[in-house]
């Protein structure tokens, strides 16, 4: 890897450049907080003074939902960072090194392919547009940090089905573990996993390859185990029965009855929920009362779930822009209910709070996108044969799949380097 990172310099100054603009960006406008990052400081705070994973205001009443809702990696992640130094600019220093090294690891899987063509100045002007990716880095938020993990997992999987040493099938293993535990998205991918060690099992005739991979699920378990001692109820992360009230049930009712009518029920399903005497109790009515709701109205459910996968690749970044900038919402509202509700007029009417400059940049970035995710596809495709590239495949599947209803460019980040990767398989003119 030494070798790698002095041959690449050219390159890895670059990124360096394009992560140094941004980070001063950052300084200058003092924002780095999105609506998530208030439970990841609290987290780090509480740990700090109280030992605890409660991730919310110690000194406010008890809610048992902050004891589980976010993993720990970020939390303790902030808490180090924080004990080295206080400062916030500090911190984002650190998770930009992670973010270069992100870059810098999709190199190196890039050229571990049988390419034809020099990816670094696709993969240079591919980071570019997609300005997300530097407005996570200079935020408190996981996504950077999970994106990391994520890479260093798949480098080793890739050196693993190239040299056949179990020594990176382990780091795999586990770093595959660390990123469930920054966030839960990755709580059923020990499904297809094992489904994939399998399938290389059956080409290795390895043991290890069934073994390992059941630690991930048997880390859940006692994870959900803990939590159960914590509140009462046996789970993972309490983001779960959260999301199917406020985003999976609510999103069909919208699309049947409109977003007055679904929001009064939401409340009424909190506040009677709230009415329980137990954690377990309230957690099962949500869980309930939101899958009755879904189950009723399953086309509706599912044409949001469709949409929201659909977003997660075309949706240029209007959110992340608001909050790195501290913007006000256009109209108080969402570019896509905005659309779904009004059709061309709710397009009008959303778009005209926007100055001619930011609809000429959401609207490139909205045509990069759709244009990358094409030549994504088109490079899934074309290296099907490559075992590593059916693996990412695989992942690319999984995550929209489990991204639900609300697709946007934030949770687009953990899917971008291997669209740029699988994009660089499309572009060139033959694989070996």
């Amino acid at each position: 890897m030494k070798k790698f990172i002095y041959k690449e310099k050219i390159f890895i100054a670059a990124v360096i450049l394009l992560h140094a603009v941004w980070w001063v960006i950052s300084i200058s406008i003092g924002n780095m907080h999105t609506g998530d990052s208030a439970e990841y400081e609290q987290q780090a705070r509480n740990i700090r003074e109280h030992g605890s994973l409660y991730a919310w205001y110690w000194n406010q009443p008890v809610d048992n939902d902050y004891h589980t809702w976010r993993p720990p990696v970020y939390g303790v992640f902030l808490f180090l960072c924080k004990s080295l130094y206080s400062s916030n600019y500090f911190f984002l220093f650190i998770q930009n090194l992670f973010s270069i090294g992100n870059c810098i690891l999709l190199l190196y899987q890039c050229l571990k392919l049988p390419l034809h063509l020099n990816p670094r100045w696709w993969l240079l002007i591919g980071t570019a547009l997609f300005p997300s990716w530097f407005m996570i880095a200079n935020s408190i938020s996981a996504d950077t940090l999970f994106l990391f993990i994520l890479m260093v997992a798949f480098t080793c999987l890739q050196e693993f089905l190239s040299s056949g040493r179990m020594s990176y099938f382990v780091v795999y293993n586990a770093a595959l573990i660390l990123a469930l535990f920054t966030k839960p998205v990755l709580l059923y991918f020990w499904i297809p996993n094992l489904i994939f060690c399998i399938y290389l099992f059956k080409e290795k005739r390895k043991v290890a390859l069934l073994i390992l991979p059941l630690l991930f699920p048997m880390m859940a378990a006692a994870w959900c185990t803990r939590n159960y001692v914590v509140t009462g109820y046996w789970h993972f992360s309490s983001v779960s029965h959260i999301n199917m009230v406020y985003y999976n049930s609510n999103y069909a009712l919208m699309r049947k009855f409109g977003n007055e009518y679904a929001d009064s029920v939401s409340t009424a399903i909190l506040r009677e929920a709230h009415s329980k005497v137990t954690y377990a109790e309230q957690v099962r009515y949500k869980q309930q009362r939101a899958q009755e709701i879904i189950r009723s109205y399953p086309l509706e459910y599912l044409y949001w779930h469709i949409k929201g996968s659909v977003l997660l690749f075309l949706e240029p970044g209007r959110s992340d822009w608001i909050h790195y900038f501290n913007t006000p919402p256009a109209d108080n509202g969402s570019f896509s209910l905005a659309l779904d509700e009004n059709g061309f007029k709710g397009f009008w009417q959303y778009s005209r709070h926007f100055s001619v400059s930011m609809l000429l940049l959401l609207t490139v970035l909205g045509c990069w996108n759709l244009l990358l995710l094409f030549l994504c596809l088109k490079g899934f495709w074309r290296g099907r044969k490559i075992v590593y590239v059916q693996f990412l495949a695989l992942f690319f599947l999984y995550i929209t799949i489990v991204t639900g209803v609300v697709g946007c460019a934030r949770y687009r980040l953990t899917l971008y380097p291997i669209m740029l990767l699988s994009a660089c398989l499309a572009i060139q003119k033959r694989i070996d």
